[in-house]
């Protein structure tokens, strides 16, 4: 018998990437379509469905004793790499355990997401490099566009502020382990990175593209000063810019090598569709796909939106 059903939206680094290992700044969005967590209590013990080397495996692990009264069912709508399956999982998982005895009764409107981001970093941490800084896991939760600051622990999060602007999510078609790079992954400058995201920050909170969109170009320039970004990426991203509907385009996450994020004017969304098509690049989301945050649905009681 299914009881519960949880669901968060695929993420995307719009910027941040990097930065936000050393506890600084990173903007996420979440996109439709969502992943999915369906738990069933069928009686007889369960297993652990997650890789056991996965966070949530490690976490299924450690709270056998609840989880295995359980049966879950993970759902991944995006099966290619660089949206978060691991970190929703995580996400879903812990979501659940937190939950645990009160969702059976009444659902509930609030979760301690710094809870689950230590146990996630720490479950995360591979003993070398970087762990993970957890940007996604409160991205997809948080829903939207949410800045996360973890050196100061603010979480903010936004609709889709620019009207005239439309944005893009499109697979390179290529795949980064990301846990492999973290963990080879050594020191590194910050302040090109913390100057490009002040204006980011300041052009999403004043609704000023101009500014907004520069503070995104100066994040793409440091990652490519500092060979933060693929060669393959970074021709695509060249290529894309070469179109004059294109107003922007950049590789999100671990060298950016899985996603690209784009921005155009409303009026050449058409026209843009078009060029991605062109370059088989496939369109994963787009302006109208924003996702809400984490969702709970209590089979027997209704549903709730958990909010941070």
């Amino acid at each position: 018998m299914k009881i519960v059903e949880l669901s968060v939206g695929g993420k995307t680094f719009v910027a941040g990437e990097y930065l936000a290992l050393t506890g600084g700044p990173a903007l996420m969005l979440a996109t439709d379509p969502r992943f999915q967590m369906e738990v069933f209590k069928d009686g007889g013990n369960a297993d652990n469905v997650f890789h056991p080397d996965s966070p949530a495996g490690k976490f299924w692990d450690k709270h056998k004793d609840f989880f295995s009264q359980f049966h879950l069912k993970f759902s991944d709508p995006y099966q290619v790499g660089g949206f978060g399956a691991s970190s929703a999982q995580f996400a879903l998982l812990h979501s659940f355990w937190q939950l645990k005895d009160k969702v059976f009764v009444e659902a509930e409107r609030f979760y301690d997401w710094h809870l689950m981001l230590q146990d996630y970093r720490e479950l995360g941490d591979q003993g070398s490099g970087f762990p993970p800084s957890g940007a996604d896991v409160v991205g997809a939760c948080a829903g939207g566009l949410t800045w996360f600051d973890r050196g100061n622990g603010k979480v903010q999060t936004f609709s889709w502020p620019f009207f005239e602007i439309d944005f893009f999510v499109v697979h390179t078609g290529s795949k980064l382990a990301t846990h492999e790079h973290l963990k080879n992954l050594g020191q590194f400058p910050t302040a090109g990175f913390e100057n490009a995201m002040k204006k980011v920050q300041t052009g999403l909170s004043q609704v000023h593209f101009e500014t907004f969109l520069q503070g995104l170009q100066d994040y793409k320039a440091e990652l490519k000063a500092q060979n933060r970004i693929l060669l393959e990426t970074d021709q695509k991203v060249q290529s894309l810019e070469a179109h004059s509907e294109i107003l922007f385009a950049k590789g999100c996450g671990a060298m950016g090598s899985d996603v690209i994020f784009l921005l155009c004017k409303r009026e050449n969304m058409a026209a843009v569709q078009q060029i991605l098509q062109s370059a088989n690049l496939k369109i994963m989301a787009e302006t109208s796909k924003i996702s809400r945050s984490l969702h709970v649905q209590n089979v027997r009681t209704g549903e709730a939106e958990l909010t941070l």
